[in-house]
């Protein structure tokens, strides 16, 4: 998905490293930074440098500091972490952007990142 998005960029006319630079990955362990050990290679393109976000909370930084600091326009969701689109990260993603796109698109419908009720209030917000 994180090489789909950054393509899509990259014919859009960012270079492949800005395109990187707009992609930012959470794993069930936090924000994949490069001082995680062994990182599968499918995540090594995209994993911020520990020292850009050294100031931002202690490891491992959760979904919700993520989008409080970066204020994403965009959040997908490939985790099958139920829940894990909580009310407060939801609100932050609007916060950061008037029109926030999110795409909860795991499969089975009770792996997905958030309940539906949660979605609808962002939509019609």
């Amino acid at each position: 998905m994180a090489h789909q998005v950054s393509a899509a960029m990259r014919r859009d006319g960012l270079s492949a490293d800005q395109a990187k630079a707009h992609v930012w990955l959470v794993d069930r362990n936090g924000l994949v930074t490069d001082d995680v050990p062994d990182l599968p290679d499918y995540q090594l393109p995209y994993a911020r440098p520990a020292a850009e976000v050294a100031d931002w909370a202690n490891a491992p930084i959760d979904l919700l500091t993520v989008v409080r600091n970066v204020k994403p326009t965009v959040l997908i969701g490939t985790s099958t972490a139920h829940g894990a689109f909580t009310k407060e990260v939801i609100e932050a993603l609007a916060e950061g952007v008037q029109r926030p796109i999110l795409l909860p698109l795991c499969s089975p419908t009770s792996r997905i990142e958030f309940a539906t009720e949660r979605c609808c209030a962002v939509v019609e917000r």
